[in-house]
């Protein structure tokens, strides 16, 4: 596949980049900052340097791709990064950009059709009070795509850990969390590119983790996240 990457340098897009190289998938990236990506991957990849909000910067890493992969991660001093990539990319695929996305969600946000049980009703609702800016810009993003019409898929992981790849089954549903709750950000990675390449999930926002009976224990110290 010909890749679009964004977010190629955070701790979610680092694996995905990773994984897609290991596969022999053509990838160009967006970054701000170059000197992030590894020596040796930058001989294997085309780079441009830019803002993934800005129209400019997107049609030079769009032009030869067939699939978006969006790993941008946490919007800390970049309010509402996700809804205005969002906003500045839909248009350009629409005019004759690929016409396939994947991005990274989380599981705090709600969409059409969710069966979440009263626990994760629960923490969901205390996330909208106490990341409130997180969630309403990850929230802001769906009916962008939604409306569209463009083949989307947003991914839902809950908890990230920075464990090394399993390899483990994953678990996705577009309605309903699964019952385990963690998902390493180097087999969410590798499920973003399976997502694209089986074209799972067209149109559809699954919650994703690692299937309960594959999971194991977190080792004393691994980092945790419930964001990309």
């Amino acid at each position: 596949m010909r890749i679009a990457l964004l977010g190629a340098t955070g701790r979610t897009g680092k694996h995905v980049l990773t994984a897609a190289l290991n596969h022999g998938h053509d990838v160009t990236v967006l970054v701000r900052d170059p000197t992030k990506i590894p020596g040796s991957d930058l001989t294997r990849i085309r780079t441009v340097v830019g803002d993934p909000s800005s129209p400019d910067s997107l049609k030079q890493v769009l032009s030869p791709a067939e699939v978006v992969i969006s790993a941008l991660g946490a919007t800390d001093g970049q309010p509402y990064l996700h809804t205005r990539t969002a906003c500045a990319l839909v248009p350009l695929m629409i005019a004759g950009g690929p016409q396939r996305f994947i991005g990274i969600s989380c599981s705090h946000v709600t969409w059409h059709g969710d069966r979440k049980n009263v626990r994760d009703g629960i923490t969901s609702a205390f996330a909208r009070v106490y990341r409130k800016d997180l969630v309403l810009d990850k929230s802001g993003e769906f009916p962008i795509w939604h409306f569209s019409k463009l083949n989307w898929t947003l991914v839902r992981p809950h908890t990230l850990t920075d464990e090394p790849a399993s390899g483990r089954q994953l678990e996705h549903d577009p309605h309903r969390p699964p019952s385990n709750r963690s998902v390493a950000r180097a087999d969410l990675g590798a499920f973003l590119l399976q997502v694209a390449s089986k074209n799972l999930h067209p149109r559809e926002a699954p919650f994703v983790a690692t299937a309960t009976g594959a999971e194991r224990s977190i080792p004393m110290g691994a980092k945790r996240s419930t964001v990309p």
